[in-house]
């Protein structure tokens, strides 16, 4: 029977096969086995570690190039500018993971001990004091790691399937499969001076942030309980919308504008102002409130006029906070701040 064919035999009067709620993608009422080739995860770990020089090296360039007068090969360490003051890293990614060595652990019965190599590649941007670029460089960076993980005892088999152009034909050793999922963070650069053999030299320090996942699975036939089928939802068309009332109906995005202030902006609050609201609306931005002929900002703790002639700071601080005005109105400040505390 073709994909798309229909099955005749009637099932009218079978209560295996009631009709389906297709709104819910398959039927809840019914349970079957089933039974699946899957690759089963046997053991797996994750890691989050922050990586430095004493981990990472020096840092190499990806390509030939020429910097500060000096000629670079491909692989070579990578100088710092005569003239540069700063360094930038931009552009981070894990370019590949490579699977160094997967041995059966010396300790531990159907452990296996699996050496990994991250290669990280980035741009380098160097700048003179003034901020002005001097330079770009293309570069990378390796970590090893060695990680113990579970994956059970096999033996050989041979595999013959029909399913791959290649043929098809294979031989599924007794290792386990090994699959890594990474992402790294940039946590800064900088130029530091070491001192070598009596000199001092320039060098870049990176730092990494790396999270990352290793599994061990095998693949193996497995019985499952299943629902049947998922059903798919019915596609939707093409996008009839107006754009200007999609765009209507987007916030004011008076963050850009006016960007949040500290307390605002850790408490995640955002002075974004949701659409249908009038132009001529005060939100937060600026507010004058005049309470019994005194006037007070909305910002409370922050230069408040209370009525008794003097001013009360937040936590003994003098701050002048979210565009506010004068007593009298007349003059606006934008989003100053003098603080004299920690």
């Amino acid at each position: 029977m073709g994909p798309f064919e229909l099955n005749h035999r009637n099932h009218n009067n079978s209560e295996e096969f009631r009709a389906l709620d297709i709104r819910g993608g398959v039927d809840n009422r019914r349970v079957i086995e089933e039974n699946i080739i899957a690759q089963k995860i046997y053991d797996f770990c994750r890691r989050q570690e922050c990586l430095d020089q004493e981990q990472l090296g020096n840092c190499r360039a990806s390509e030939p190039i020429s910097i500060g007068g000096i000629n670079v090969n491909e692989g070579d360490v990578i100088p710092v500018p005569h003239e540069a003051s700063s360094v930038t890293m931009d552009k981070l990614r894990v370019s590949k993971v490579m699977i160094i060595s997967k041995e059966p652990s010396s300790f531990k019965k159907g452990y296996w001990d699996i050496e990994l190599k991250f290669v990280f590649k980035y741009k380098l941007l160097f700048r003179e004091e003034d901020g002005c670029i001097i330079g770009e460089v293309k570069a990378y960076s390796n970590y090893t790691k060695r990680v113990s993980l579970f994956g059970s005892d096999s033996s050989e088999l041979f595999i013959a399937t029909d399913m791959y152009s290649h043929g098809g034909e294979s031989i599924l050793g007794v290792e386990p499969f090994v699959n890594i999922e990474a992402k790294p963070m940039n946590l800064g650069s900088k130029i530091c001076t070491r001192h070598h053999h009596g000199h001092d030299h320039r060098e870049i320090d990176i730092t990494i942030g790396l999270f990352y996942i290793v599994k061990l699975f095998r693949i193996v036939d497995l019985s499952v309980q299943s629902k049947g089928f998922a059903i798919p939802s019915v596609c939707e068309g093409g996008s009839s919308i107006d754009a200007c009332d999609f765009f209507g109906n987007l916030a004011f995005p008076m963050d850009i504008f006016a960007p949040p202030q500290k307390p605002e902006y850790f408490a995640g609050i955002s002075g974004d102002i949701p659409p249908h609201r009038g132009n001529s609306e005060n939100h937060g931005h600026g507010q004058v409130e005049h309470r019994g002929g005194h006037s007070h900002g909305n910002n409370s703790g922050c230069n408040e006029n209370h009525g008794h002639g003097s001013n009360h700071g937040n936590n003994g601080c003098n701050e002048s906070r979210g565009n506010g005005h004068n007593n009298h109105g007349q003059r606006q400040h934008r989003d100053i701040r003098d603080r004299n505390c920690k």
